[in-house]
This record gives structure tokens, sequence and C-alpha cells, in this order.
């Protein structure tokens, strides 16, 4: 392998994805080497003598070209070893100079804070007016003859408060911590491993152990830069605060000619004012050789990545001699393309050189490091996909860098009227890029053809240690590996020791957890919590209570509902994100027939992370203008699919832990389920991460991205039909459900829900007990009866919201009953419904404020708790409904009657007329309260309708045993095409139950 582009054809086995990374280095060149190089030269020789930059281009280029040219990489290595002992050793001297002019690292680290320049011009001075003042005589006489108005523009160079930390704010403007910990390690993986400036080096080492020495070695030399270039810039702004660190563009414009700021400079002057005279010329070599060592390697990467990569795809039987040339000819007409990319590069570099080239490399670098990293640690990656998330990788750079040039950064003093998208911050932008192109490289080849195993010999992780192939010498291979093993092939000679009882596919993991033993699933159930329904009616805390009575004493209901509304939304929001972890949850174990330590502490480290989501959800709830919350939110939720894998990849490892169904499958049909299974992670995984990295831009989006987590088991069903459609495995219906959660056991869900009845029922009878309870001082005050007739009103809301709260489990547990299974739309719905139950302590909280004879927000108080309410139950009426659309079709009159012939009355009419009861009280209660009179009895109604509904659940019954008892009932299986005739528990065998 000569050039990355070339590792990547061999990987993928597609001149495409070589072609497309051989126009993308070429350009990145010119955009981040040679204009970069060029520029930095041009800002040292202008600084040193005076030079116009294009006379100092011209002549850096010249001499660079000329020993690249002539030399190749053999004259570039000899310089660069030569040039970096001189750069190296000048710039350590330089340090030692500047730190003891500057007295030392306490004086740098006291004086640094407070080096600020002094303007030249009233600091309201508007920068148009001075820009053409050449020399400090007319700006001083400028001085007193400008008027004292425009913008303040004092502030525009000064250091940020947090200069002297490491990890900044969140929001910091310029390094925030997040980008730090994501986007420099994306653009460090890009430079270091697949840029081929710096690979071509490691490639032409002698052998494997001079190429590793060489990169260590580099690793520490790479410690230098903070100490000999990074602190003695710091020492320049605190020696020369006027011209580095100027106040303001006026004033930079006159010393450095860049109304932008001097930090660039800060480099060149140190050289030249703080050395000696004998010492200033060579740092200036120093400075020369580090610009010519750079712009050389740049020069070789590309003659050598346009011979190899391109002109040999259309002239494959090129002599030496033309690869020569054509080398050195392309090298000429890169530096003519530099020369003519320089005014660009000087408007654009103008701010700060250092963050234009990581800000160009943030556009390109990580559709790059994601197909490295992908295609040497998966083997999954295919050539289709690598391609298309390449494409869109850097389509998505490219429409960022076009944003940025046409609205450029505002001047001091101006607002910033860009377009969020133009204002997002380049690290995070990078992230979003990062992730995308690296969802559709994996989805892309989940749906595309795979490169076999045996063909990715030593290309990547998984396969490195396996005999490399040349294409189309595939069985000579095999051949030499059955020599190697003695006459077997690798995959022989291992199934040979495993049936001789010397090898164990388990051996490696199981001697590292399985030493506490195995429990089985029933008893991993009794000792493990699950903490899934305490989790998520803990959501339930922030937003059942209004704000004090006397903080917001005159506050209407309308203004407290407005403020409590973002909590509302991030609480349906959260509570449905932990419904899906729980289904997570359920799902996983319903493939596990025991489990071993390694699953018990993992599925423990689960519910910790878990238990956190009520946390990260208040913080979103209270601080809704801040994009950490969100950003924690999803960041909680993406460690938990992450456990999810690793738990599931250890299970298919350990094939004894899983169900009996998998005993009589093959290795590879494990391996196809296992991935079933990871597809699911992908996808929801995938959702919250860019819901995460949107948080801070876009925050709207990022919660409706995050809220389509509520409807994951429907995106699990798609990605299931997509699966089985486009891949070659064969699934049967229940290995279907199984993988996909199609059908969520009714007890588990019947289990769940009970809990959060309970809990809101607690979080009832508290609000009573505790927080309206009265005290020693009211009862001595005000005599013990006259208490008591205070928190009547109190006590008769809870009784009511508690009746309608065992009304709903009542008719929850009734509609259960006739149901054996729950599909994804149902299980949803039932969500929807336990989300909207969980708001009932904020509705007692509500009336008990606003409802009562003369408050002016009786009506909306009564508005809100019956919408609440309708929601809940209306919900559970949508799920009988679906189970019955999804039940059989066809029934026959003597097994399975529609209507009971001595009653009259349909089978399933007692229970739809109890599921209707509720949301019609509830509509009769709104709509009195929207239309009726303001007076005392509207709140009686709503005490009423709450009292009259268990009475007429009565009443119905006994109309419906008056005409006579119905004896059959359906139990509602939405899989069955027919039912089955079986006895009542309870009742005589002459009375079939029908199941």
């Amino acid at each position: 392998v000569f050039t990355m582009p070339e590792f990547l054809q061999k990987r993928f086995q597609s001149q495409w994805v070589r072609t497309y990374l051989t126009v993308v280095a070429l350009i990145s060149y010119v955009f981040t080497k040679f204009s970069v190089d060029i520029y930095a030269g041009s800002l040292f020789l202008y600084e040193a003598i005076g030079w116009n930059i294009y006379i100092s281009a011209a002549v850096t280029l010249a001499i660079t070209a000329v020993y690249t040219v002539l030399g190749g990489l053999t004259a570039v290595i000899f310089t660069d070893v030569l040039q970096c002992t001189i750069m190296i050793l000048g710039a350590i001297v330089l340090a030692i100079f500047s730190f003891v002019k500057v007295g030392g690292y306490n004086g740098l680290w006291e004086k640094f804070g407070s080096a600020h320049g002094a303007p030249y011009v009233p600091t309201v001075a508007p920068v148009t007016m001075a820009v053409n003042m050449t020399n400090a005589s007319m700006l001083g006489n400028m001085t007193t003859a400008m008027p004292s108005t425009g913008p303040d523009l004092t502030g525009c160079f000064k250091l940020t408060p947090y200069w002297g930390n490491m990890f900044r704010p969140i929001d910091d403007p310029d390094y925030p911590w997040l980008g730090l910990w994501t986007t420099l390690p994306i653009m460090g993986v890009w430079y270091w491993c697949t840029d081929q400036v710096i690979v071509q080096r490691t490639l032409g080492a002698k052998n494997n152990i001079q190429a590793k020495a060489g990169s260590i070695f580099a690793g520490f030399l790479k410690i230098l830069p903070i100490f000999i270039m990074v602190m003695p810039g710091m020492i320049s702004r605190v020696l020369y605060p006027d011209s580095i660190g100027c106040a303001d563009p006026v004033s930079c414009k006159f010393h450095c000619d860049n109304e932008w700021g001097c930090s660039n400079n800060a480099y060149p002057k140190l050289v030249l004012n703080v050395l000696p005279t004998g010492l200033v010329g060579l740092m200036m070599a120093v400075m020369m050789a580090a610009l010519m060592s750079s712009l050389s390697s740049a020069f070789n990467s590309s003659a050598t990545i346009f011979t190899v990569d391109v002109w040999l795809r259309f002239r494959p039987r090129a002599t030496e001699r033309e690869k020569v040339i054509v080398g050195r000819v392309v090298v000429a007409l890169l530096v003519v393309v530099s020369i003519c990319w320089l005014p660009i590069i000087q408007g654009a570099a103008g701010k700060q050189l250092f963050v234009y080239i990581q800000t160009i490399q943030s556009y390109l670098a990580p559709p790059i490091t994601m197909v490295f990293g992908l295609g040497i640690l998966w083997t999954g990656l295919t050539a289709v996909g690598a391609l298309s998330g390449l494409v869109i990788g850097f389509i998505m750079g490219m429409a960022k860098f076009i944003a940025g040039n046409v609205w450029s950064d505002p001047k001091c003093g101006e607002e910033d009227t860009r377009p969020g998208f133009a204002k997002m911050h380049f690290m995070f932008y990078a992230i979003i890029i990062f992730g995308v192109s690296g969802f559709i490289m994996v989805v892309v080849s989940l749906f595309t053809k795979k490169i076999p195993r045996d063909e990715l010999g030593g290309l990547t992780w998984p396969t490195i240690n396996e005999p490399p192939i040349s294409f189309g010498s595939i069985g000579e291979a095999d051949e030499a590996e059955k020599m190697e093993n003695g006459g077997l092939a690798s995959t022989e000679k291992v199934e040979l020791l495993e049936k001789n009882g010397q090898l164990s596919p388990t051996t490696r993991v199981e001697t590292s957890f399985d030493a506490g033993g195995e429990v089985t699933k029933v008893e991993e159930k009794n000792a493990v919590p699950k903490p899934n329904v305490n989790v998520a009616t803990i959501l339930v805390l922030p937003v059942r209570k209004l704000e004090e009575a006397g903080a917001l004493e005159h506050v209407s209901l309308e203004e407290q509902l407005e403020h409590k509304w973002p909590q509302l939304v991030i609480y349906i929001v959260g509570f449905l994100m932990i419904c899906a972890v729980w289904e997570s949850h359920v799902l996983r174990f319903r493939i596990l027939s025991r489990v071993d330590d390694f699953l018990i502490w993992f599925n423990l480290t689960s519910l910790l992370f878990t238990s956190c989501l009520p946390f990260t959800c208040a913080l979103e709830g209270t601080f809704t203008s801040k994009g950490a919350p969100m950003a924690l939110v999803c960041g909680n939720l993406i460690i938990l699919e992450i456990l999810e894998v690793i738990m599931i990849v250890y299970a298919f490892r350990q094939p004894r832990l899983l169900d009996q169904e998998f005993d009589t499958l093959t290795r590879d049909e494990m391996k196809q389920r296992m991935k079933i299974m990871l597809v699911k992670k992908v996808v929801i995984a995938s959702l919250y991460l860019l819901a995460g990295l949107l948080s801070f831009a876009q925050k709207p989006l990022a919660l409706v991205i995050a809220a389509f987590v509520a409807v994951s088991p429907w995106i699990n069903r798609l990605v299931g039909i997509a699966y089985r459609k486009w891949s070659r495995i064969t699934l049967t219906d229940s290995e279907f459900d199984r993988m996909f959660g199609n059908f969520i056991d009714k007890e588990r869900v019947e289990f769940f829900s009970d809990g959060v009845f309970a809990i809101v029922s607690t979080l009832l009878i508290l609000d009573v007990t505790v927080e309206d309870f009265p005290t020693e001082a009211e009862v001595n005050n005000h005599g013990f009866q006259y208490t008591l007739q205070s928190v009547k009103p109190d006590i008769s809301t809870y009784a009511v919201t508690f009746i309608v709260v065992a009304l709903l489990w009542f008719t929850h547990h009734s509609l259960f009953s006739y149901i054996q299974t729950l599909n994804q739309i149902m299980l949803v719905i039932n969500n929807f419904s336990l989300a909207f139950l969980g708001l009932f302590p904020l509705i007692n909280a509500t009336l008990d404020r606003y409802a009562g004879s003369g408050k002016p927000d009786s009506r909306l108080a009564l508005q809100a708790a019956a919408l609440i309410v309708f929601m809940a139950g209306i919900s559970q009426g949508i799920v009988f409904i679906i189970a019955i659309s999804k039940g059989p079709t066809q029934q026959e009159l003597q097994e399975n009657p529609r209507e009971d012939p001595r009653s009259g009355c349909t089978a399933h009419s007692y229970l739809a007329f109890k599921l209707a009861t509720i949301p019609l009280m509830t509509l009769l209660v709104y709509f009195w309260a929207t239309f009726g009179p303001n007076t005392s009895f509207s709140v009686d109604v709503y005490y009423i309708a709450g009292g009259l509904t268990p009475v007429l659940f009565i009443l119905l019954k006994l109309a419906l045993s008056c005409c006579q008892r119905v004896h059959y009932h359906r139990s509602l299986d939405i899989r069955a095409e027919n039912w089955t005739l079986v006895t009542h528990e309870n009742e005589s065998d002459d009375l079939p139950r029908l199941v």
C-alpha cells in the first residue's frame, strides 16, 4: 500500500471509494495545507522584513518546490529531520529568553489576564473612519477631531474570563468542552491516522519496528508545543499588549493591517524583539524550515496520491519515468493554484489562523474518520455504505463552509443577523456530520451485499491475523492456509479442536465472568430490582404542584399553566422515554433463559442510569432555554442503549444463556439474529444522538426528534419489516415477534400499569396528609372544627380524584382481562394513558387552588381537569377498539356468537359501556364549565360526576343482568385466526368461556 485511498480500495474492493478519497484529499490540501502554510510564512516575512505577501509566497514556494520536485520523498524526509531538529532547538532557545523577560511562569500567569492594549482613538469611534490610516501621526491627529458616536468597541478583543481553564462552558464561543471531547479527537484521528501527509512517513519506514518507534517518539515530541509555542505566544501578548493585545479594530488595523486582531503575528514579533541579533537569523531559518517542511510534505503527498490513485487508473502501464514526470507537473500546478488562492485565504484566516484550520478540517474530516474507523473495526461495512456516508458527509460540510462564507462573522460592534445554521459552532456541526455519515454507512451496509470475510484478511481488526489475499487468488490463499495448519483451513482447525474438547467457544468469557455461577431468569426477576415504574412516576414530582401561593398570590391560572407548560411537555416526553427503556428491558429478557454475574451487573448499571432520567428531565423542564439539559437526557439514553448492545452481544456469545428456541440454530444463524436485535438499537440511539446534537442549535427540533421515542415500538416494527425484506435471513412469525417485539406479554404491561396507578394514588394522599395537613397553631387559634372545615374542600377534591383514579384502574383491569397480547399500537396508546394519569396530582392541586365559588379561574381549572381525565379514559377505549379491529374476522355463530340469543346484547357491550362512561362524564363536565354559568354549582358538577360514575357502572350491570346474564365473552388474541372453547373456572361445564 502506497496511499490511503489505495488501502480503501483493497478494503472495500471499490475504485469509487478510492477515487472519492483522492479528490477530497487534494481539495483539503489546497484549503488546509498549501494556503495556510503560505499565508503563515508570508506573515513572518511581512513582520521581519516588510515584504509583500505575494513576494514572500513566491520566494517560499520556489525554494520548497525545487527540492521537492528534484528530490522526491527521500529529500523530504532528510530535510524534515534536519529542519525539525533546528526548529525544536531554536524554539527552546526562544522560550527560555521569553520566560526570562516575562518573569517566569508565575509572571506570565499574573500578567496575562490584564494584558490589554490602549486604544489609539476614542473607543466609540466607528471602525470605518480609521481604516485607511497608515501612520501614528495621522491617527493621533484624528483623535481630537472624531465625534463621540458609534458603538463601544472596548470589549472586542478582551480575554475571556475562562482563559485559564482547559474545559470551558458548553456555550463558550471559542472552545466549548463538548467540542474538545468530541470534535478534536475526530480531527486528530483523521490527521494522524488517515492523512497521507503524515501516514506516508510511516509507510516509508524500513519495517514495522521502526514505524512504531518513530510514531511513539513523535508522540513524545508533541508534548513540547505547549512550552515552546503556546506559552511564548501568551508571553508575546504580555510584552506587547498594544499590538498583540490590541483593544479595538482601529488599533489592530494600524499595528498589523488586520482589524480582526493581531494574534497571528504573536510568534514572529516575539522572535524579532526578544532574541539577540545573532539569534534572530537562526530563528528566521527555523520558521522558514518549518514552513518548507510542511509544504514539501504536502507537495510530495499530493504528487503521490494523484499519480498512484488517478493517473495509473487511466494509464496502468505507465513507466517509472512517466510517473515521476507526472508527479512533478502536479506539484508545479499546485504551486500555481496555491498562489491564486492567497487572496481568499488572506480574508478567511485573518481572524485566527489556527481556528481557520480547525474549521475547515471539521467540515472535511468527520466522514473520512468514520469510514476508516468503521472499515477497520467492522467487517460488515460495504462499499456502497462507505461511499454513501462519505458523499453525504462531504455535502453537509461544503454546505456549512459555503454558509460561513456567505454569512460571514459580524465585525466588532455589529449585530449578529446570521441564521442559526451559519452561527452553529463548527465543533458541534462536526459531531453532526460524524453521526449522520456513520448512521448512513451502517444502515446502507445492512441492506447491501457484504464482502466475504475470507477476502478481508489483514485489512480489518477482526481479520488482522488472517492471511491477506489478493483479488482473484482466494483459492491459492486457502491452500497456503491449509499447508500452514497441517492440511486444514483455519475454520476447520477450530472446529476440530472444539470437537476434541481442546477449545470451547465460550472459554474466554466464562473464565472471566462466570465464577459466581448463574441464576435463572425467574430468579433474576426476584433478585434484581426493577425501578422502571418508580422512575416513570418520579417524573410526576416536578409537575404535580403549582407554585406556592405566597410567591405568586396574584398570578392567574392561565399564567401558571403557561409557566408550567414546558415542564408538562418534558414530563410527557420523559415518561414515554422511560416506557421505551422498560420495553427494551422486557424484550431483552424474552430471549434469555438465565443470567450470569456479568449480565446481572450490567443490568444493575442499566437501572442506575435509568434512575437518573428523572433528574435530567427535571433539569430540562426547569432550564428549557439551555441546550445542556437536553444533551444530558439524550446522553443518558445513549448510554442505556450502549449497555443494551453490550448485554445482547454477550448473551449471543454465551448460547447457554439464551432461550431454548435458539438451541437448534447454527453459529451463522445466531449471528444473524444478533444483528437483527442490534439494528433496532442503532436506529433508536441515532435518534437520541441527533436530538442531543441539535439541542444546542435547534432546541424545538431536538425535542421533536426525542419525542419520536414515544413510537419506538412502531419504529422497531418498520425496521423489522425492512430488514426481513432486504436481508436474506428467513424468520418464522414467532421468531420475528421475538426479535422485534411485535407483541408484549399482557402480564408485564399490567404489572407496569398497576405500579403507576398505585404511585399516583400515593401522591394524591400525600398532598392531603403532608402538604395540606392542619398545623397545631391553626387548631389552637381557630379551633379543631373550624380547621377541619377549612380543609374540607381539599379532602373533597382528593376523594373525587381518587375515585376517578380507582375507576380508571377498574376499567383498565377489565380491559386487560379481555386481552391476551398487545401489539405496538396498543402499547403506545396505553403508555399515553398512563402518562396522562400521572398528571392527576396536578389536577388535585389545580382544583384546590383555583376551583371554588366566586373564583375567576374556576372555569379554566375544571376544563384542564376534565381534559386530562378525558385523555386518560379515551386512550383505554382506543386500545379496546384496536383489539376488536385486529381480532378474528371470521366467526361461527354456534361457537362464538356476536349476539347472545338470550339477552340480545353483544358480547362486549358491558365493557364498551364501562370504557365510554368516564370520557362521556368528563365531556359533560368540560362543556358545563365552558358554556354553563360560573357559579358554585360549576365546581359541584365535577364532584357529582366523579361520584355518579361508579353508580352508573352498577346500574349498567344490573340492567344487563335483568335482560339475562351474558354467558359468553371474548378473550381477544389479535394474532389468532380462530378461538377455542374452554370452561370458565368458576362456572359449570355447560357455560363455556371463549379464549
